[in-house]
């Protein structure tokens, strides 16, 4: 019975625009909002006003019809159509052409009778732009927990309706509003802090007004987001409810982007297979009713909320690393609300929106920048000898500002992580023993505080993952026994000393690396005894890397 009273609903409203939208003898059956964004055409930048309708000539023999389109209340073009009578009917339609830009259009609509123009209808405040979608848990929401957003709003952020829950409330409010971050969920124009935040900023970058469809729902699993048979005839469901908003005002086709925060509701008992396959079974339906997303931004979640996140957070990662139309950014070293769950806007929503705007604006608006916008993400793990394990990352350079948090070793015996540093993209751990054959790393980052965090050149976290398997294969015989062949004496040393390899290898190439990941030294030698002097280095541990016939060896000095 609930799906029955939810399509008549459906019913009901429609019938009752369509009769507030008679005018006398003239009925539209499409005509646009106040407020209303309209889709632009990426390529020309314009986006159309639809008009379309019929003339009834019952008392009044109207012969045409007129529209004026204003730009800024300015007059810019008039376009008259005859009308055509078929059985005392006649239909018109319009396709009135609008730049995208930070310019509010209105039209205004005639009736022509032997001379006398009767005005039918007047839309204002209309603007062509770009859509996105923002959808997942309460941090998708992003209520106000701490601070306003609301220094961003602007009034070329238009939102249709509210995120609200319910149907009748979606439906009592069916009309275009200006964006607003603060009032939640049944305030009508939510956007949420970030989205509010977000939207403002492409605005200011690219003078594109910009819609949001906000359609997060606190607390939920990802199982709730998905696509019901029902949802294209009821508004029972959550993603019945975000389509008849996209639906309703002809903009499904363009919404260029989804932006995904969700996770914690499948912390305890989700596993990454699962979660996964969730992800790509909702995004199947995203790209089969709005067919023209371009991409999908996840926000890795960040541990709160009193539940464990690992298997999410991989799952997470390999859904970036396994598709190029997804993208991650990570949460973990931003600020959480005192509740250990939400976050406040300042360092924390204002953050989601400063982090995923780069990548927004690179790829969607051609924007190329020399900045690190993506977080590091692990692309290997290996051994390079019996005590050394590499992280391999695709950052430019990493930042280490203190021993690292949280990593954690898994099928390693009784092996632990001694020590971590970082050189250049790769992260070196010494480990108290050889881990066995088939190790495995995790980066957890569960500090609820900021933490200390490895970091690549634009501060961005490493993105976190879950039982990384480490390539022992690496390890052969000739590999261990040139690790112990190799000799670097005296060590301590007073900023002299000297390498020697066996007699087979006379090409070498030697880096030395500090503590925090700064290369100070490197050059390559044709022999297998040599001596290094560093006469202006401080004093301290210093990580030497040799690289010796494909094979990587790392040892450490120290320097008096």
């Amino acid at each position: 019975m609930k799906k029955l009273r939810n399509k008549k609903s459906i019913t009901t409203a429609v019938l009752m625009l369509l009769f507030t939208l008679c005018y006398g003898q003239v009925t539209f059956n499409k005509i646009p909002l106040d407020k209303q964004l309209v889709g632009r055409d990426l390529t020309t930048n314009i986006g159309n006003i639809i008009i379309e309708g019929v003339v009834s000539n019952s008392t009044v023999d109207y012969s045409s019809i007129e529209v004026e389109l204003y730009r800024n209340d300015e007059i810019q073009n008039t376009t008259t159509k005859t009308l055509d009578y078929n059985s005392d009917s006649a239909s018109f339609d319009f396709s009135i052409p609008i730049l995208a830009e930070l310019a509010n259009y209105s039209i205004k609509i005639y009736s022509l009778s032997e001379g006398t123009r009767t005005l039918e209808k007047e839309v204002i405040d209309i603007v062509a732009g770009d859509v996105y979608i923002i959808q997942g848990q309460s941090n998708a929401r992003a209520n106000k927990y701490n601070g306003s957003a609301n220094g961003n709003r602007n009034n070329f952020i238009r939102v249709f309706a509210s995120g609200t829950p319910s149907a009748t409330n979606l439906e009592n409010s069916s009309q275009w509003f200006i964006g607003q971050g603060d009032g939640g969920t049944e305030g009508n124009g939510n956007t949420g802090q970030w989205g509010l935040k977000l939207a403002n900023s492409i605005i200011s970058e690219t003078n594109t007004p910009i819609a949001i469809f906000n359609g997060a729902h606190g607390g939920e699993r990802i199982d709730f987001f998905q696509a019901p048979e029902d949802y294209k005839t009821s508004l029972s469901s959550n993603y019945g409810r975000l389509y008849y908003r996209l639906q309703n005002t002809r903009l499904k086709n363009h919404v260029r982007a989804i932006f995904w925060s969700q996770g914690e509701s499948n912390g305890n008992n989700t596993t990454i297979t699962q979660y996964k396959n969730a992800f790509v079974n909702l995004k199947k339906s995203w790209l089969t009713d709005y067919t023209n997303i371009e991409q999908t931004y996840i926000f890795q979640s960040k541990k709160g909320c009193g539940v464990e996140l690992m298997e999410v957070k991989e799952a997470q990662r390999q859904l970036a690393y396994e598709n190029s139309d997804i993208q991650i950014m990570v949460t973990a070293g931003i600020t959480h609300h005192t509740d250990g769950c939400h976050f406040p806007f300042k360092d924390g929503y204002e953050k989601f929106a400063d982090r995923i705007f780069p990548l927004v604006m690179r790829d969607l608006y051609n924007e190329s920048t020399l900045l690190e916008i993506n977080p590091p993400m692990i692309t290997n793990a290996y051994l390079s000898n019996e005590t050394t394990l590499i992280v391999e990352t695709d950052a430019n350079e990493l930042i280490i500002p203190t021993i690292a948090e949280d990593f954690e070793l898994s099928n390693a015996g009784s092996a632990t992580i001694t020590n971590i540093e970082v050189s250049k993209s790769d992260i070196i751990f010494t480990l108290s023993e050889y881990p066995g054959t088939n190790p495995e790393i995790s980066y957890l980052a569960q500090n609820t505080g900021t933490g200390n965090f490895i970091v690549n050149t634009n501060n961005l976290e490493l993105v976190c993952f879950y039982k990384y398997p480490i390539n022992t294969s690496i390890l052969s015989i000739n590999h261990l026994n040139l690790d112990k062949a190799l000799l670097v004496y005296p060590n301590p040393t007073d900023k002299v000393f000297f390498i020697k390899l066996p007699v087979s290898e006379n090409r070498v190439t030697v880096k030395i690396i500090d503590l925090l990941g700064k290369k100070i030294f490197d050059k390559k030698y044709y022999s297998n005894k040599f001596k290094i002097e560093l006469p202006d280095v401080k004093s301290g541990i210093y990580l030497l890397r040799f690289e010796v016939n494909k094979k990587i060896i790392h040892k450490k000095i120290m320097i008096n």
